[in-house]
């Protein structure tokens, strides 16, 4: 007989990953919260939150893969997160997101205590957000006291290039201004 065993794995893994010791020689560290708040940064209060995302679109870089992707909080509650890659794992947080960002589908999200809440089935997940001089910082509160994510000032250059008929189409070369969204305009 076997005697019983619990092994945990993360919600978006297929499969069991252990990295090689060569890999995690290589793989730079993130950055943690006490690292933030060592470094000066403050945590965005209930107002600053409401103020700095409500009824408008902005640009985040998940500091540990480098991919960027959009998220757009809604002021009726609702929030939509846009142009992730095709390497994203399922189930995520919000279900299948690259599908419901091409689809416009959104989820529910509220703002407690300077804290942006969303729910996967029953569970929610916070999301705090940190000011360092200029950049804002997010923390998700199922990834361990790390902040994986960086607000970009502006939306990326170039996502994936535009074919030349396009550019030309609609006049523009900079993507970044193509793709933009404020809600609020």
């Amino acid at each position: 007989m076997v005697p019983p065993t619990v092994q945990e794995r993360a919600w978006s893994s297929p499969i069991w990953y252990t990295p090689t010791d060569k890999a995690r020689k290589a793989a730079k560290p993130g950055l943690t919260v006490a690292e933030l708040k060592g470094k000066g940064a403050t945590q965005l209060n209930q107002q600053q939150v409401e103020a700095l995302i409500v009824g408008k679109a902005h640009w985040y870089r998940n500091t540990v893969t480098g991919e960027q992707f959009k998220v757009s909080y809604r002021k009726e509650g609702q929030h939509t997160v846009y142009h992730v890659g095709r390497d994203i794992h399922q189930p995520s947080e919000v279900g299948n997101v690259a599908r419901n960002g091409y689809e416009g589908a959104s989820s529910a999200y509220s703002i407690n205590d300077g804290k942006v809440v969303t729910f996967l089935q029953d569970h929610p997940f916070e999301v705090t957000f940190y000011k360092l001089g200029d950049t804002v910082y997010g923390a998700r509160s199922n990834e361990f006291g790390y902040a994986n994510y960086e607000m970009l000032p502006k939306a990326p250059e170039m996502i994936a290039p535009l074919p030349k008929s396009v550019i030309d189409k609609i006049d523009k070369k900079n993507q970044a201004e193509f793709l933009h969204i404020d809600s609020a305009r």
